[in-house]
Formats: structure tokens, sequence, C-alpha cells
């Protein structure tokens, strides 16, 4: 996985609630890793399994309850 990703997933795993439910703002993402272009498709299909889209702009990091 590439060195953005990597940092993204970390971001994901350190901001979401205690369910693992994260509210995506990709430009924010995008400020704090370092990385200012952020291709939410791209995201999407990186983590395929590891984060699942609830609705709109919601997401779930899968098997994050088991994890902690």
């Amino acid at each position: 996985m590439p060195a953005q990703y990597k940092l993204i997933w970390i971001y994901l795993l350190d901001n979401c609630d205690d369910a693992g439910v994260f509210d995506a703002d990709w430009q924010v993402v995008g400020f704090f890793v370092g990385f200012l272009e952020i291709n939410e498709e791209a995201i999407i299909d990186v983590f395929k399994g590891r984060i699942t889209k609830i609705e709109g702009d919601t997401y779930i990091v899968d098997k994050f309850i088991e994890f902690q």
C-alpha cells in the first residue's frame, strides 16, 4: 500500500468514534496527512473490505470493535 494510503488509514483509525464510524471530510484528511488531492473513489477501492460507506459521507471501519 502506498504511503499516502497508510497515513490515511492511521488518520481514520485515530479519528473515528468508539464504534468505528467516521464522518469523512476528505479535504481535512488531505490537509492532515499532507496530500491535498484525495480521490474518494480511490480510497474506497484501496480500503475495500476495510471500510464501508454507510450513507452520505459516513463510513464505518470494518472490524474496528474487534480491534479495540
